[in-house]
């Protein structure tokens, strides 16, 4: 096997792999081995946990996944599991929702804490990418985004149906898998204006993938919910594009 390969770790099937599938498509990162976990961050939290040899052993992530991942997604999986070892990749990257509803833990936040310091090497365990509140926020470009936020109830998750809703000037961005070439870079780089103006109070560009760090993003998300039960809302995929591709991904658009 290649070992140059990439590993994508998803929370769920949809819109996550939509996303992945176009963004492969239209700029040929060869993303498409992808592993479904089909649970939210803090189940992975607890199954590395549960891990019996987790304190002998560096974690393996690919055979965490082997045992971890929910049974209704085993045939998708399997087309991985079957054909794939550990050692086949060079890359791993996991994309995971904030979604601190999901959880029966009275401290979520510094579960996800600890899993950006586990995940933070793409050719270690993997790199963890977090979006606020949740995937939908990927395509979720509004009139004012780059003041807008998700103020967080307690009957739950309500994001996904406000996601749902979109104007009819920002209409290019509600089908994924039929959004352009030129539409998913003004996306990507809205976001990353966006997490540069969270991060540094700059709404450009950021001259580097450091600027923007999982760990910045998240310190200032965590206190943001923390004081007002907020968070801005924010996909971290164009960040890991950004991170992948640099800033020349943008020449095309001049």
């Amino acid at each position: 096997m290649n070992k140059q390969n990439i590993l994508i770790i998803l929370e769920g099937k949809n819109p996550e792999q939509g996303i992945i599938e176009r963004i492969n498509k239209l700029f040929g990162l060869e993303l498409h081995i992808n592993i479904l976990f089909g649970s939210d961050i803090y189940k992975l939290y607890r199954a590395i946990e549960e891990d019996p040899i987790k304190d002998v052993i560096a974690l393996d992530t690919f055979e965490l996944m082997k045992t971890s991942c929910d049974i209704t997604l085993k045939d998708h999986n399997a087309k991985v599991f079957d054909n794939y070892t550990s050692s086949d990749f060079a890359w791993i990257y996991l994309f995971f929702d904030f979604d601190p509803w999901a959880t029966t833990t009275k401290a979520p936040l510094p579960i996800i804490k600890d899993m950006l310091k586990l995940f933070n090497n793409p050719t270690e365990q993997g790199k963890l990418y977090i979006n606020y509140p949740s995937v939908e926020s990927f395509n979720h470009l509004t009139h004012d985004f780059q003041n807008s936020y998700y103020k967080y109830s307690k009957d739950g998750d309500s994001f996904k149906r406000v996601a749902g809703a979109y104007s009819q000037e920002k209409a290019n961005f509600s089908h994924i898998k039929d959004i352009t070439y030129k539409n998913l870079l003004n996306l990507i780089e809205q976001h990353l204006k966006k997490a540069n103006l969270i991060c540094n109070n700059k709404f450009e560009i950021p001259d580097d993938e450091d600027d923007i760090s999982q760990h910045k993003l998240c310190h200032i998300q965590v206190e943001f919910y923390t004081t007002e039960s907020k968070t801005h809302i924010l996909s971290s995929i164009p960040i890991f594009i950004f991170e992948l591709k640099g800033p020349t991904i943008f020449n095309k658009l001049a």
